[in-house]
C-alpha cells in the first residue's frame, strides 16, 4: 500500500536517526518496536536491513539516515530537506509539509 512511514530514533532526547518510507508505511509500528528491541541505536545497514524484512518501503523508497550519512538505493541525491529537517522528530522530510501517515518515535 502506497502510504508514507517515519520511523524516528531518540537517544538522550536528540535525534540520532530518521527511516523513510514512501511505501507500506503501516509497518512502522513494526519496525519500532523490533529497533526497541535492540536497545541500542542501530547502525544504518542494520535499520535498512530491518525495515527491508518488514516490507517497511521498497528499495526505491526507503531512506535510512543519521547525523552524518544515509543509505539508499536512489541514483538521485537527497533533497536539502532530509538534513534541514533532520532534527524535527516528526518531520517527514519525504514532503514539503513534513506529514506521514505513519511515525513512530522510538525513545532509547
Amino acid at each position: 500500500m502506497a502510504t508514507q512511514g517515519l520511523v524516528t530514533v531518540l537517544k538522550d532526547g536528540k535525534v540520532r536517526m530518521k527511516i523513510v518510507a514512501g511505501t507500506n508505511g503501516s509497518k512502522a509500528a513494526v519496525v519500532a518496536r523490533a529497533i526497541k528491541d535492540l536497545r541500542r541505536v542501530p547502525t544504518l545497514k542494520e535499520a535498512y536491513q530491518l525495515a527491508a524484512e518488514h516490507n517497511f518501503g521498497t528499495r526505491q523508497d526507503l531512506i535510512v539516515i543519521n547525523q552524518k550519512r544515509a543509505k539508499y538505493e536512489g541514483s538521485e541525491p537527497l533533497p536539502p530537506r532530509y538534513r534541514s529537517t533532520f532534527n524535527s522528530p516528526v518531520f517527514n522530510p519525504r514532503w514539503k509539509y513534513g506529514i506521514a501517515d505513519h511515525v513512530e518515535v522510538v525513545r532509547l
